[in-house]
């Protein structure tokens, strides 16, 4: 039997993403944005009736951490995940990098770790990330161009 290999680009053959995010997309907001650790929470919740064993990646492992980076959330529970972008690096372009959610029923309770190996998942959810560095001026500016468009319409 030859397997048939999904590119993430093909990811709606799988299943339809049955847990429930807080937000669809994930934002680093923070007047030190670079210099300083910024963390986000995202929130995972299992609103189905079994265990589920969730886990994150990130592109760049160099940028963000992920704090629990994979686990278990029971049924009717939800589980708050801190999403980390270092400090000391460059700022990306908004929209450029991601933190993807993968998911699989539990089957019994091995740890996490090697509960997924091997193991592939059943559904999957891209957050891209924006990045807003703001300074006090900045906004001030924008707040200028929003109020032209405005008027343009």
């Amino acid at each position: 039997g030859s397997r048939v290999v999904l590119r993430p680009s093909r990811a709606t053959a799988m299943l339809e993403f049955l847990l429930q995010l807080d937000n669809e997309k994930v934002e680093f907001a923070s007047e030190k944005l670079g210099e300083e650790q910024c963390t986000t929470v995202v929130k995972i919740k299992n609103t189905q009736k079994d265990k589920y064993l969730y886990k994150i990646k990130c592109t760049s492992n160099e940028l963000f951490r992920i704090r629990p980076p994979l686990g278990y959330i029971k049924p009717g529970e939800a589980e708050a995940v801190k999403l980390i972008f270092n400090a000391d690096k460059p700022v990306p372009e908004s929209g450029k990098h991601y933190f993807v959610v993968y998911y699989r029923k539990a089957d019994g309770d091995k740890a996490p770790r090697s509960a997924w190996s091997g193991k592939e998942p059943e559904a999957m959810k891209r957050l891209y990330i924006n990045f807003s560095k703001k300074k006090k001026e900045e906004k001030k500016e924008e707040e200028k161009k929003e109020e032209k468009k405005e008027e343009e319409k």
